[in-house]
């Protein structure tokens, strides 16, 4: 079974995408995906200004509706998910990385989360800070320390690949 994280770029991309109802039921058909959310993306779909519209509708509750339609399980913050966000963070800065912690803190806890609860891939289209090249180092460097496994990313093409869509 794929155990996947969804970052918040991604519920846009499948409601954007012209087969989402496609998509969307492909992942919650699919026996051997499971989506989990994390309270941290679910407030930053609903953080998304009220009058924002996609095709006559709210975009904001279009994407708390997927949201809630593609997730099995929510993961809440923890202490364990703070403490491996903030080694990410201490990693990231030692590298040479530039951006603040609060640039990168939702970023990298989604990264924690994901690890903390061994979920095989995380699908992000950030390719500047979830998934830039001296975070991706941090999230190795830190997990190899610390014996844990490390998330594969993808990007949305590869997550439409993953659930059988042809591009």
């Amino acid at each position: 079974m794929l155990r996947l994280m969804l970052d918040t770029n991604i519920y846009s991309f499948i409601a954007e995408d012209k087969n989402v109802k496609e998509i969307v039921v492909k992942i919650k058909d699919d026996k051997d995906l499971k989506v989990y959310g994390y309270k941290l993306i679910k407030e930053e779909i609903k953080n998304i200004p009220k009058n924002r519209k996609f095709q006559n509708h709210k975009y904001r509750t279009l994407l708390i509706n997927l949201y809630n339609d593609l997730i099995k399980e929510q993961y809440n913050e923890s202490p364990n998910i703070t403490k491996l966000t903030e080694l990410y963070y201490e990693e990231f800065k030692k590298l040479g990385g530039k951006r603040s912690f609060n640039d990168l803190r939702i970023d990298f806890e989604i990264v924690a989360c994901a690890t903390i609860h061994n979920l095989d891939v995380i699908a992000s289209d950030d390719e500047k800070t979830l998934k830039g090249n001296i975070s991706l180092q941090a999230y190795k460097n830190v997990n190899i320390r610390n014996k844990l496994r490390i998330p594969s990313f993808y990007n949305f093409v590869d997550l439409k690949k993953a659930i059988g869509l042809s591009l």
